[in-house]
Parts: C-alpha cells; structure tokens; sequence
C-alpha cells in the first residue's frame, strides 16, 4: 500500500510599505517684546479751570452734549522698537469695560459711572490727535517686523471728559482702559487717576427781568456826573447745591458800549423817542460802582445755602454837560454766574 505523502509549500508575500515623510512647513505669527521692555501703564489725571483737589463742579446748564469739561495726558516713555514680530499679527486699540459708545452723535465717547459724563481716549504726535480707540476697536492685521512709537514726533496719550447728557454728581469707579493688543502681546494700558464730578448750581428763574428806574425831570441832572431815580435791584438764586458749592460769583455785562467805565455806567439803546445825555450807572449794595465784564465773587454766600440774593442799585447819570434831550432809556445788562 502506498500512501502518497504530498507537501504543500505555502508561500508568504510580506508587503513592505514605505511612508515617504515629507517635512511640513508652517510659518508661526509671534510676537515678543524686545530686551528691557514690556506691558506699558499709564495713569493720566484730568485737569481743567473747573477742578479743584480732583473734583469738577459743573453749574447746571453750563456745557452743552459733547463739550469737553477736562482733559490730561501723559508723554510717551519708551523709544526704539518695543516689539519684534514673524509672520502676520492682528492688533487692535479697544476700551476694555465698555458697554458701547454712547448716543447723540457724540463718537468714541465710552460712558462712564457717572450720568452725564463719558470719556474718549486718543494719541496725538506732530499730526495731531488721533482718536483710535474707537467704538468697536481700531486695528487689523500686519506683518511688520519691528514696532515702535515715535513715528511723528514725540508721542503723547491723552483722554478727555466729555458730556454725554445731563449731568449728575458721582465719584469715577476706574472701569474704563485703553488698551493695546499685538499679537498675544497686551503692549499699552491707559487708565485715569480718580476724579469726581459735583453737579452744582443755582436757578435765576426768580431773578427780576425789568427794572423801573421811573420818570424823571432834567432839573434832577444840574451837572455832568448827576444821578437820579436810585432803585434797588436783587439776583435772586435759589435751587442751590447743598454740597459741593464752595463759592459764587457774578460777571455783569453790558450790552450797549461803556459810557464811563470807571463809574459803570453804561449807555442805552438807539431807538426813536430815546433820550440823550443820560446812562444808567450800576452799583452794589453800598453805592459803589460796579465792574463790569470781570467776575466778582459774592462775599455773603455762604456753602450750603440753597437761596442766593445779590443786591444793586441802578440809577440814571448825567453823561456830559450838553443839554439833556428827554426820552426813553433802555439798556440791557447781562449776568453770567459762576458756580465752585
């Protein structure tokens, strides 16, 4: 018996398969601060003719929508390139704490805590000012290099206080920052120092429009400096802060040309039927004559009153030694309060 022995030769196939690595080139946008420099902070402190020790008294009324009230800088520090960067970077100048800019056609005006008031950050160079700091954020993207101020000129960083609307007093809560982004690089923080706003002043709706100086005759004038019909005249102020009111002071102002300055008096209105020869002179309580045009401080005001009365007199004057014509005496008088 034969047994047939048959050998089968298994053949195996090993597949090799090579991966032909190919080296992958990307280009990363960094950027980083050159030696010695890094974030830079500035804190600008507002100024202006209505702060005193860091408060702005504003008189009722005083500025209208979009009036600046106070204003500061501080001067660029550093010079020469601050960053180098690769590739392209965005970069942007935003006011971190922003609930958006406020309304009236007022632009890049951020509101702040306090009602009334908002604040708009700026460069300026030799170009001028330059308000980047915009409502949604100024920027974009770049490839430069190097980057470094002092493009224009020396370069400052500024902000101003602007009224957004009627004005309340309030103490500023440091929620508004300027900011300079580059890349991942947070370049510039501006900040302001603390500031408070006292909305201050008084209501003159009760001060009286007309004074009667009434009827006189010639006889009453025998020389050139004579003075007729003295009446007693009042400003009346009332509605005044009761805080934040340290003083008050008057600007009269004439309409119509100065006849005598040194004695106030003023002349009256050209018009048919007016009178020749005469003014009106004003004086204070005591007889003295006035100045007009310069802003006199109300020396029985005292802080805390909410009810002002400014007495004068006012009376007719012999303005040279021609005859008098008799007529009508107009003349008007203006009074700008100022409010500390």
């Amino acid at each position: 018996m034969y047994i047939s022995i048959c050998y089968k030769k298994l053949g195996y196939t090993m597949v090799f398969l090579v991966a032909s690595l190919l080296p992958l080139r990307t280009v990363l946008a960094v950027c980083n601060f050159t030696s010695g420099n890094g974030l830079q902070s500035y804190t600008i402190k507002l100024g202006s003719a209505q702060m005193t020790a860091d408060n702005i008294v504003l008189a009722r009324d005083q500025f209208s929508t979009g009036a600046t009230i106070a204003s500061g800088e501080a001067a660029n520090a550093v010079s020469g390139t601050y960053a180098n960067c690769s590739g392209s970077n965005p970069y942007s100048y935003y006011v971190s704490g922003a609930t958006g800019s406020t309304v009236g056609g007022v632009s890049n005006v951020f509101p702040t805590n306090i009602p009334g008031i908002g604040l708009r950050f700026y460069s300026r160079d030799n170009g001028g000012k330059n308000y980047r700091f915009g409502n949604q954020g100024t920027g974009g993207s770049s490839s430069s290099i190097t980057w470094g101020w002092n493009q224009n000129g020396n370069t400052f960083w500024g902000v101003e206080a602007i009224v957004t609307g009627p004005v309340s007093s309030g103490t500023y809560n440091d929620g508004l920052l300027a900011v300079f982004s580059l890349g991942g690089l947070t370049v510039l923080n501006v900040r302001i120092a603390p500031f408070s706003v006292t909305a201050s002043s008084c209501n003159a709706a009760t001060t009286q429009p007309m004074v009667d100086l009434g009827t006189h005759s010639k006889k009453e004038f025998p020389t050139q400096g004579s003075i007729a019909g003295k009446t007693p005249f009042t400003i009346e102020l009332s509605g005044c802060s009761t805080s934040g009111l340290s003083s008050v002071a008057y600007t009269l102002t004439p309409l119509n040309s100065l006849v005598n300055a040194n004695q106030a008096v003023m002349g009256i209105n050209a018009m048919p039927g007016a009178a020749t020869g005469v003014g009106v002179q004003i004086m204070n309580q005591s007889g003295t004559p006035v100045s007009f045009n310069s802003a006199t401080n109300v020396s029985s005001f005292v802080p805390g009153s909410q009810v002002v009365t400014i007495p004068f007199q006012a009376a007719l004057y012999r303005t040279s030694s021609t005859p008098i014509v008799p007529g009508l005496v107009r003349a008007p008088l203006t009074f700008t309060m100022t409010y500390r």
